[in-house]
């Protein structure tokens, strides 16, 4: 649902913005992708990771969420 996706957009960008935990990144961009910063890259997947809702976690989707919360983050801030 859509209350869902806010809620993980919400933790997407506490984590890019005051920091992600180090961890092995597997599903991150070689390099940055339309200008999102690789932070926002890291949050998607460790909160992704953290909810362990999805089992079929791979690059694409920590793309696709990572996009979606960097751009209710900018549209946000206008």
């Amino acid at each position: 649902s859509e209350d869902i996706y806010l809620q993980r957009s919400l933790q997407i960008r506490e984590y890019a913005i005051n920091g992600v935990p180090d961890m092995d990144y597997e599903f991150l961009p070689t390099k940055c992708i339309d200008n999102i910063p690789m932070e926002w890259f890291k949050a998607a997947e460790y909160v992704l990771q953290e909810r362990g809702e999805y089992l079929s976690l791979n690059p694409r989707m920590v793309k696709n969420v990572a996009g979606w919360a960097y751009r209710q983050y900018l549209l946000d801030n206008l």
